[in-house]
């Protein structure tokens, strides 16, 4: 992994590890998995707040309450 890689890994704090290039397939196939997963549970979460009566604003604040953070998303 080429220097400025690491570096933008790790200021995003993540962890830079190397993945042989005949595995590179896999690695995006495993991040893409994970990532709809996670989005998809946050978008459930919210609309389980909505259907309780909070608008989507409150919801969203909700959110950040139950840990729920779009940034924490983001990174991941």
């Amino acid at each position: 992994m080429p220097c400025a890689s690491r570096q933008i890994a790790r200021a995003l704090g993540g962890s830079p590890v190397h993945i042989a290039l005949d595995k590179k397939t896999l690695y995006h196939a495993a991040a893409t998995l994970a990532s709809g997963q996670v989005l998809a549970l946050v978008e459930a979460a919210t609309q389980l707040l909505i259907s309780l009566g909070m608008k989507c604003n409150e919801a969203a604040r909700a959110r950040h309450g139950l840990g729920l953070w779009q940034e924490e998303v983001i990174r991941l």
